[in-house]
């Protein structure tokens, strides 16, 4: 087994809710219970805002492709104003087959669907700052961990969606949970492709999305590789989804990938305003820790490798309250 660095770690701090409870603005995000690791539109922390908001979703016809449409998305918050003068942060447009469409879209009798939402939106650095604030923070129930470190410096905690419009900003997407000591991300690709973990529709290419994660030198890095596995419901693209980010090239105590795993919903949290069966507002479960379990058990079967469990503890609620802050760590090689 690889010898990996040892560090303090504490774990929800109440010194972090503290200062992060203690920050005062007058948007609404400030009287809620913030994320680890994000302020109020005021906050003097340098951290991200815990923005209060709508999301717009539109749908469009794709002139260039029958049978397909494109989704465009943008978050609307007064925090967003507040803190950097632009209310909006912009997705990036998602293709989508007529078969994921609304029936109201495909009928013309709506193309836009509004829900309000909450979401952390910062620039770089801030969100640089809450990781690192999140690594540190040291609590009465802090632990000695058995977690790899890169370059003296912290490995990514979560992954992000970009600003499409080149502001700059980014919204903060769902925790990482996995990673590997020695194996790469494009051999964990086809070594679970030639094991079943292969979906081949059509509608899943769509649909897997690269976001980004920050890392310690200051760049970052977009997914490397995708899995994806069918998870047996009716629901055409209901699927595990694991997104792989390579770290072979970085100067690494005992790590080679880390991994996102998720189950995705039938909407792939990426219109929150409809339901596939009968319509109406339903909340996305990305049963974080279920997939990483399921990533986890098969690698277990693997030759060679064994799987080790780690309390990192970087959860992100209410969004993502089906991760529980564990990792898991996969360990030996082909």
């Amino acid at each position: 087994m690889t010898k990996r660095r040892k560090f303090l770690k504490g774990i929800a701090s109440t010194s972090l809710f503290g200062a992060v409870q203690g920050v005062t603005a007058e948007s609404s995000s400030d009287n809620t219970v913030q994320p680890l690791g994000a302020g109020g539109a005021g906050n003097d922390e340098k951290l991200p805002v815990y923005a209060d908001g709508r999301l717009v979703s539109h749908y469009r016809p794709d002139t260039s492709h029958e049978d397909r449409y494109i989704l465009e998305r943008k978050f609307e918050s007064a925090d967003l104003t507040e803190r950097y003068g632009d209310p909006v942060f912009r997705y990036s447009d998602v293709l989508l087959s007529e078969k994921l469409v609304p029936e109201k879209v495909k009928t013309g009798r709506k193309t836009t669907y509004t829900s309000e939402n909450k979401l952390v939106v910062g620039k770089d650095s801030e969100h640089r700052n809450a990781e690192e604030k999140i690594w540190n923070e040291e609590s009465d129930t802090a632990t000695t961990l058995d977690i790899p470190e890169i370059s003296d410096t912290n490995i990514p905690l979560f992954h992000y969606d970009p600003d499409a419009s080149g502001s700059g900003m980014d919204v903060r997407s769902s925790p990482m949970n996995v990673a590997w000591e020695t194996d790469y991300a494009s051999g964990i690709q086809a070594i679970m492709r030639s094991e079943g973990w292969n979906s081949t529709l059509q509608l899943i290419d769509e649909l897997t999305i690269d976001k980004e994660i920050k890392l310690p030198d200051g760049n970052t890095k977009s997914t490397d590789e995708h899995v994806t596995k069918g998870t047996g419901s009716l629901c055409p693209s209901d699927q595990t989804h694991v997104r792989l980010y390579d770290l072979s090239d970085l100067s690494i105590d005992g790590l080679t990938t880390i991994g996102q795993a998720h189950i995705d919903p039938c909407d792939h949290g990426k219109w929150e305003t409809w339901s596939p069966i009968g319509g109406g507002l339903q909340e996305v479960d990305y049963q974080i820790d279920s997939a990483r379990d399921a990533v986890a058990e098969f690698w277990d079967n693997e030759d060679d490798h064994s799987i080790d469990s780690e309390d990192v503890g970087n959860t992100h609620k209410p969004e993502f309250d089906s991760h529980s802050g564990k990792w898991k760590l996969i360990e030996g090689e082909y």
